[in-house]
């Protein structure tokens, strides 16, 4: 058995040292695993077909963001508020009605996607065509031509991503990278 002698204050020096450099070792992985979870993310939204804009919508924030911590934490979160029902599908219902855009008929989109109050205050007035059997039209007020966009009172999608495997995956990680950055230290 060993004989061990200390000095008074050279334990708690010690284990603060070897705090500090837990601390480090657990920041460290922790921003490597929300790195990891956000590109993940990014690929899950990329493979769903979703555009380069949606996808750097997903971030990953890794607290502290400076010095060191031996609980060190992740936010990974979209900044689309309506991501979320791509991840789990449902309905979403109008109220009264959803109007979507006919693209095709619209101007060049160089500002965001058309709404009906968008167009109204850009380009001009809108009129309703309600034809019995036939879901609601817009059209232009001032000129014939084309629907603008149909009126629809519900559209029901499908789950078209999963982020939450993706961040899972990434998260099942953290402890590999925290002995990794322990043995680095």
């Amino acid at each position: 058995m060993a004989n061990l002698r200390f000095r008074k204050g050279d334990f708690p020096k010690a284990y603060r040292a070897n705090l500090d450099q837990m601390a480090r070792a657990a920041t460290a992985a922790m921003g490597e695993t929300a790195l990891a979870a956000k590109t993940a993310a990014r690929a899950s939204i990329a493979a769903a077909g979703f555009s380069a804009k949606v996808q750097n919508a997903m971030r990953a924030n890794a607290y502290p963001s400076a010095g060191a911590s031996l609980s060190p934490a992740a936010l990974i979160f979209n900044k689309i508020r309506y991501s979320a029902i791509f991840q789990t599908g449902g309905t979403i219902d109008g109220s009264p009605l959803l109007w979507l855009p006919i693209e095709a008929n619209l101007p060049g989109t160089s500002g965001g996607k058309w709404t009906p109050a968008r167009y109204a205050q850009s380009v001009g007035a809108l009129v309703s065509v309600n034809l019995p059997g036939r879901r609601p039209m817009l059209f232009a007020a001032k000129k014939r031509g084309p629907p603008l966009f149909v009126g629809i009172e519900r559209v029901t999608l499908r789950k078209r991503l999963n982020v939450d495997e993706a961040v899972a995956a990434a998260a099942a990680a953290l402890p590999s990278r925290y002995a990794a950055k322990l043995k680095d230290q």
